[in-house]
């Protein structure tokens, strides 16, 4: 069964973090107002594109009403100098240890997210790209790292304000 909430009045910028609902049925801002997600998944938008291509991509998301975007953190595969991002600083000091990050990777990565806060937009943070037909982090995940490091990794804070949806 699918359940729909609409709120009559929605804010035009939901006062984040979100949470879930008294009910357990949606999302609500902070003043408990109901937030429909009307989304987009641009994973690779820290990995593939300029800062200039970046901005004018989240500008015209944000003209269409676009609130919400799934992206992944560090690229494996799906972008044009994987795992490096469009400058070509890679994400990790050592290609696939995950305790070994590059902050002028994340750097990069904390910009989009912050010009993402500022249109309003929640980002939904994939970590990194497992795969899926050889194509993922999923070797190095176990060849390179421990579960003691993909949990460091995970829980490693940025220079973003990110916060989790509370839980």
């Amino acid at each position: 069964m699918v359940y729909w909430v609409v709120a009559t009045v929605a804010p035009a910028h939901p006062a984040f973090p979100l949470k879930r609902s008294a009910n357990n049925r949606h999302f609500v801002d902070q003043n408990n107002l109901p937030v429909f997600i009307h989304g987009d998944t641009p994973w690779s938008l820290i990995g593939q594109v300029s800062r200039e291509d970046a901005t004018f991509y989240l500008d015209d998301c944000a003209a269409k009403g676009i609130n919400s975007l799934i992206i992944t953190l560090a690229e494996s595969h799906y972008a044009d100098n994987a795992p490096a991002n469009f400058y070509g600083v890679a994400p990790f000091t050592t290609p696939g240890k995950f305790t070994t990050p590059n902050e002028a990777y994340f750097a990069h990565a904390d910009w989009v997210i912050r010009q993402a806060a500022e249109r309003g937009m929640l980002v939904i943070l994939a970590p990194n790209y497992l795969g899926c037909c050889d194509d993922g982090y999923w070797d190095e995940l176990n060849s390179q790292n421990s579960e003691a490091d993909a949990r460091w990794f995970g829980r490693r804070p940025t220079t973003a304000n990110r916060r989790p949806i509370a839980g």
